[in-house]
């Protein structure tokens, strides 16, 4: 006998830095302190170039890290997601539930979950968690 899906409208667990659903994108230049999924934030460049260079801290949040076939070294150009939605990695020791608003530590790049306003509030939000392959789903109007 066949057997039948069990979960309705669950999205299939893709890889951090996955987009599930595209908004808006913008290219940058990274200093190999990232990977996908990570949030990242705009940086002052040593190279001193009219360009947008990304890091795992900082003052001013572009977005996250998206999923790229590049190996992601100092002077790479990455894909930011700016809005949409993306996959994840569920920080370790973290349990995020739908609808919680993702904060992230802009001096150490370290990921929690709170409510929308509190400090460090990203204006991303969990959309989606499935425990067991231990992936989140962010998004971001």
């Amino acid at each position: 006998m066949a057997e039948f899906q069990t979960k309705v409208g669950a999205p299939k667990p893709g890889l951090p830095g996955s987009i599930v659903n595209p908004k808006r994108f913008t290219a940058a230049i990274t200093d190999s302190t990232l990977k996908p999924g990570d949030f990242a934030f705009e940086t002052a460049s040593e190279y001193g170039q009219d360009a947008c260079f990304v890091s795992k801290t900082g003052s001013n949040l572009l977005g996250i890290v998206k999923h790229g076939f590049m190996p992601y070294t100092e002077g790479a150009t990455i894909d930011i997601l700016v809005s949409g939605a993306i996959y994840a990695v569920v920080p370790e020791g973290q349990t995020p539930s739908s609808g919680q608003a993702v904060l992230c530590d802009p001096a150490t790049g370290e990921v929690t979950y709170g409510e929308a306003g509190d400090p460090n509030d990203t204006g991303w939000k969990v959309l989606s968690c499935d425990p067991g392959n231990g992936l989140v789903v962010y998004e971001k109007l």
